[in-house]
């Protein structure tokens, strides 16, 4: 039984409506013992160590053999910041900001929640680099093929119990940005929390073919996956502080399901090849982890960093040098807010980063004269 498959199980044992041990001593439960005979060879047997749970996460760990102990982390932000934390969310002065000269904060949109704070985040990222030559991340009719810096132009919806803003890079849906098909909305939201299987499974219809939607790709929301709606899930190393490689995760079995190892196959998808891919505890977290000047060398170099606290995605996207503070888009509005290094945010402590960093793509200008030839030919 892969990790998959168990997570699955595990779901499946704890919705049971019979006794455990009458499923045991008949040694069939439904399609779940079928599923474990069927799994493939070689694919890792998972062993839960320890559960921890907050309320917008599920921290397990767990025990792959031949593997290091690996932590997973299932993360489903609300759609709306919590109570209690206005005084620390208030907006950022960005021209003041702009005065500082320990202050570097990189242009990048900042979008509203909507499918999950996860691939809202890493939409906002891979918006920055559609904007920031990596043309192909958005290609869709809207300003010229241009993702803009918010999502305000694609209206809302709702899913009869809460409205939503649109916003095709991260979830695609039917009637919006020129879609005349189901998309990722349509196959996969019910509503936020929501266990139930997805739409396509229950409707018995084929899911759409992903494309143009990070979110697919990362996972979330999906629950076939896994993933309660609004929910994504990240791995990384439980002892240790290296990072936890793209590789890793194949070794280990769990890339399909990893929204880390989901960005890097969306980048693919759109054409363009990943260097560094990894999941990484911050150094607060662990002795040694990524650390303050780590992140400021990706903010340097015009990367956003993808930040997990303990039940929350948001894209960093600058810092204070003076402070140890960092600059972020949080997906609950469209302004920049700031956060400790090694803190917390909305009652949320720092975590982890996912990195997935891209090549640079050659342009006419760059190229050599056979790649001129190609780059004509394309």
């Amino acid at each position: 039984m892969d990790l998959q498959q168990a997570r699955q199980f595990n779901k499946f044992l704890s919705k049971a409506r019979f006794p455990l041990i009458l499923c045991l001593a008949v040694l069939v439960c439904g399609p779940y013992a079928a599923m474990a005979q069927d799994a493939a060879p070689g694919r890792a047997q998972a062993t839960v160590e320890s559960v921890e749970s907050g309320k917008y996460y599920t921290l397990r760990r767990l025990s792959i053999p031949g593997e290091a102990p690996i932590s997973e982390m299932i993360i489903s932000g609300p759609p709306t910041p919590p109570p209690g934390y206005e005084a620390e969310r208030v907006p950022v002065d960005l021209a003041k900001a702009a005065a500082k000269t320990t202050i570097k904060i990189l242009t990048a949109p900042a979008f509203n929640w909507v499918f999950g704070c996860s691939s809202v985040s890493g939409a906002m990222i891979a918006a920055y680099y559609d904007r920031n030559g990596f043309p192909n991340m958005y290609t869709g009719p809207t300003d010229g093929g241009v993702m803009p810096l918010n999502n305000s132009v694609w209206g809302t919806w709702s899913d009869g119990t809460s409205t939503y803003p649109n916003l095709p890079l991260a979830a695609s849906h039917n009637g919006v940005d020129g879609r005349t098909t189901k998309g990722s909305i349509d196959d996969y939201w019910i509503k936020y929390g929501s266990e139930d299987s997805d739409p396509y499974i229950s409707g018995g219809w084929t899911q759409h073919a992903w494309s143009d939607a990070i979110g697919d790709y990362m996972k979330t929301s999906q629950s076939y996956y896994d993933n309660s709606d609004g929910s994504t899930t990240f791995y990384s190393w439980t002892s240790s502080a290296t990072p936890l490689t793209c590789a890793d995760m194949e070794s280990g079995s769990i890339d399909t399901l990893d929204g880390t190892y989901g960005r890097k196959l969306f980048y693919e998808a759109r054409g363009y090849t990943v260097t560094d891919c990894y999941n990484q505890k911050t150094d607060n977290a662990i002795a040694e982890g990524f650390s303050f000047a780590q992140y400021k060398a990706e903010i340097d170099a015009g990367r956003p960093v993808m930040i997990n606290v303990t039940g929350h995605t948001m894209a960093g996207v600058g810092y204070d040098d003076a402070t140890n503070t960092i600059y972020i888009h949080d997906t609950w509005d469209y302004t920049t807010h700031t956060m400790p290094w090694g803190g917390s945010y909305s009652g949320m402590t720092m975590w982890g980063v996912s990195i997935v960093n891209l090549a640079p793509v050659a342009t006419a200008s760059q190229a050599q004269p056979w790649e001129l030839l190609l780059l004509n030919e394309e």
